[in-house]
């Protein structure tokens, strides 16, 4: 559990980092997560510092995600230790590496990697001040890729705010509301917690999306609203 003041600082936290990786705006990050919070963590912290958002879908097979990273050009790496293997394919020689930070659960040592909890405690005390614009791109959202190789949709900072925006007034949200994350967090992944983080509400991040684990996830606390594919109801 998470307040908003101990994201503040986190997020604090992983912007210095980022810049004392000597990231610097218009870099892209690439996020190979699932919904836990320092996913959530690097988001905003790429947003405060103008870094670009490229999140992996770690269902793909490692030469695609070697040929996402190599496309795109990927500056830093932040990935779940669980998924360091997909990363099989990626030359170490590549630049991503040299900046590759390693969240737990961690089966495996990644040589040159930096753990999560060591990147925060290292990083200096604040990052530099970066005047980011809203309508400069902040994350690629990628296509599923069913037809073919997935292509990356850019999403702006004004994007993001006006769906949110409207998201809220057409469902009537209200601040005390809980939401349940039901996005993949490679997919969407602002809706995974930007509706809470602009009311001042709740997000619950939940990884499996079986009947009994969303409905165990409901009733445990306290949801108020979810979405996902019609699919999924």
């Amino acid at each position: 559990s998470i307040d908003f003041e101990s994201l503040h600082e986190l997020v604090d936290r992983c912007a210095a980092g980022f810049s004392a990786l000597g990231l610097e705006r218009g870099a892209k990050v690439a996020l190979l997560l699932e919904k836990t919070p320092p996913l959530v963590v690097s988001f905003i912290a790429c947003a405060r510092q103008g870094l670009m958002v490229v999140p992996l879908n770690y269902r793909l097979r490692p030469a695609a995600l070697a040929g996402i990273i190599e496309q795109y050009e990927i500056d830093a790496l932040v990935v779940a230790g669980k998924f360091l293997d997909l990363l099989s394919e990626v030359p170490r020689q590549h630049g991503a590496f040299a900046r590759l930070v390693v969240c737990e659960p961690c089966e495996q040592e990644e040589a040159g990697a930096l753990g999560w909890d060591k990147f925060l405690d290292e990083a200096p005390d604040e990052a530099p001040a970066v005047e980011v614009d809203d309508d400069e791109p902040f994350y690629l959202n990628f296509t599923s890729g069913s037809t073919g190789i997935p292509k990356a949709a850019v999403t702006t900072h004004t994007n993001l705010f006006f769906n949110t925006l409207a998201s809220v007034e057409t469902f009537g949200l209200r601040h005390n509301d809980v939401h349940l994350c039901m996005f993949p967090a490679y997919l969407h992944p602002h809706e995974i917690f930007y509706r809470g983080l602009y009311l001042g509400g709740t997000s619950v991040l939940e990884n499996s999306l079986f009947p009994k684990s969303v409905a165990r996830a409901i009733s445990e606390h306290g949801v108020t609203c979810m979405m996902g594919a019609a699919t999924l109801y």
